[in-house]
């Protein structure tokens, strides 16, 4: 059990960290999880947290709360929009689209067209679809009478300052590395919310990687292929406890007053646990079509349960809350109304047990007895702070703190 330190001390302060997993049309249960937490929490959960990170579907769902989107929103994006990123064709119409496509693509097709997973993510990151309260925090649009507009990564910043980072997952195919899109480097700015989304969503075999433009300083401009970042961290907790050490590393002078480890606070949530097992005949005897079809899901779980695995060696176990689930139908693209209503069935019962109330219970005990950490400027040390709040204002780097939780 969690305690806050001696009697008589102030608050114990935490630095935070949300994980996102990833996990295609599973991301539904995510954002069930998220609805019910930020209920319970009583604040949007943005407030709650130094640090946001996701992966594939969770990128969504990241970059959506760090703009202070409710999250029964984002469950409407699942339940409601679904079929356009994953558009159900019967085996005819399957035929006839791979028949159309073979002149051009051979055999080497993916499952979908990347055109639906587009236009959800351009219309659901438009300026219009945060909340009133946020608008003018944000990045004007670039026509000042226009009231929608894409956002841009740099909105996050614009809205929260220095008091939350999100992390987004890809991978470069051409250069053969991972790419971490992070909010608080100035490289990402200019690119549309959309983009940085469908880049970490772009799964191998389901879409074709995302095209993109980045741009380094005063350099040429670039272009690079992007694919799902599950393949690098299928859940990026680990990823997100690195970044939060090294940011942590800037809040003071001296290196005994960094945040240390067991200060760390870290809820990851899954998309739901694969319970189908692949039998002994199964794993000896399928060839390349077999596992075609079936290695993503084995990558992405194995991913995961590694990561989660690294969390829980590196983690005290009242300070780490993982919310995953075994789940019987694990497939990343069902968007029958009859699995999308068994997913969000799934996300509430999960919710009912007494494994979700004893964590829940703990998480409410600790965001209400300790203190969010305020982080300054990443990119500079303390005594070097380059923060908008210098110290020609009066700027000082005392690590602040507001506890959050409502009583």
């Amino acid at each position: 059990m969690y305690t806050n330190g001696k009697e008589g001390k102030n608050p114990r302060e935490t630095y935070r960290i949300l994980s996102l997993d990833g996990g295609g049309i599973r991301g539904l249960i995510t954002a069930v999880w998220l609805d019910r937490l930020e209920k319970e929490l009583g604040k949007p959960i943005k407030d709650h947290f130094n640090l946001i990170a996701g992966t594939s579907t969770g990128s969504i769902l990241a970059c959506g709360i760090s703009l202070g989107i409710p999250a029964s929103q984002l469950v409407n994006i699942y339940k409601h929009r679904g079929e356009e990123i994953f558009p159900q064709l019967d085996s005819l119409r399957r035929t006839i689209k791979f028949i159309k496509h073979l002149p051009t693509q051979g055999l080497d097709q993916q499952l979908y067209c990347d055109q639906g997973l587009k236009k959800v993510l351009q219309e659901e990151f438009q300026r219009a679809k945060i909340p009133e309260k946020y608008i003018s925090k944000i990045s004007p649009p670039e026509n000042e009478n226009a009231k929608g507009g894409d956002l841009f990564f740099k909105d996050i910043r614009y809205l929260n300052g220095n008091e939350l980072t999100t992390l987004v997952t890809s991978y470069d195919t051409l250069n053969r590395k991972a790419v971490i899109f992070d909010s608080r480097e100035d490289n990402y700015n200019e690119i549309p919310m959309w983009e940085i989304c469908k880049a970490s969503s772009s799964a191998p075999m389901f879409f074709p990687a995302h095209i993109m433009e980045m741009k380094n300083g005063n350099a040429e401009p670039y272009t690079i292929p992007l694919i799902d970042g599950g393949v690098i961290a299928s859940n990026p907790t680990a990823c997100a406890i690195a970044e939060g050490m090294k940011a942590t590393k800037n809040l003071k002078l001296t290196i005994e007053d960094f945040v240390p480890i067991e200060d760390f606070v870290v809820v990851s949530l899954g998309t739901g646990d694969s319970n189908r097992s692949i039998s002994i005949k199964q794993a000896k005897n399928w060839g390349i079509y077999k596992w075609s079809y079936h290695i993503t899901n084995v990558l992405f779980d194995g991913v995961s349960q590694a990561m989660d695995h690294i969390a829980t060696s590196m983690l005290p176990r009242e300070t780490y809350f993982r919310f995953q689930a075994k789940l019987e139908k694990d497939s990343l693209d069902d968007v029958s109304p009859e699995n999308l209503n068994a997913l969000q069935a799934f996300a509430n019962c999960y919710f009912d047990t007494y494994d979700y109330q004893d964590k829940i219970k703990e998480l409410k005990k600790i965001l209400k007895d300790t203190h969010k950490v305020k982080v300054c400027n990443h990119k500079k040390i303390v005594n070097n702070c380059s923060c908008e709040n210098s110290s020609r204002n009066g700027h000082n780097h005392k690590v602040e703190s507001t506890p959050l939780l409502q009583s």
